[in-house]
């Protein structure tokens, strides 16, 4: 029995630099994973309850990679390369374990999630929040405007 899975994923950043300039990354991601089952069938999407706090999606590239190794006939998105050898310790290398739409996402999230520079007005918030949680009894709005 032969499947076919293809995913299609989406991401737009807009973010302003420091000069004002505005910066659009637009990312398309598509893969597709050919399956070819022998005896055992295995689920694509597996119950979340029997492994808490993993995504589905991430348990299902991991039981097609396992079953791969297992030669039980599966076959992966080829672009990456998924031989455990990239991977060291705790942390992984983009170049050797990701293909280039991989790399352009992660790169593209990191802008987002990490500017260069953040606005005075998330910086007011979060000095406001960080005195409120901590109980400052100096803290004052005037000193929220630094």
């Amino acid at each position: 029995m032969t499947s076919s899975i293809e995913r299609h994923s989406h991401l737009v950043v807009t973010r302003q630099t420091e000069d004002g300039a505005i910066v659009h990354t637009d990312v398309h991601v598509t893969s597709s994973i050919t399956t070819t089952m022998s005896a055992a069938v295995l689920p694509v999407h597996p119950d979340p309850a029997l492994q808490p706090g993993v995504q589905p999606d991430a348990l299902a590239g991991a039981a097609l990679r396992a079953v791969s190794d297992g030669n039980e006939g599966v076959r992966g998105n080829e672009d990456a390369d998924d031989s455990a050898a990239d991977v060291t310790g705790t942390c992984f290398d983009l170049d050797t374990c990701c293909d280039a739409r991989e790399r352009a996402l992660i790169m593209a999230m990191r802008a987002y999630l990490r500017p260069d520079v953040a606005p005075a007005c998330l910086m007011k918030r979060l000095r406001a929040t960080l005195d409120h949680c901590c109980c400052d009894p100096d803290f004052s709005d005037a000193d929220a405007d630094k």
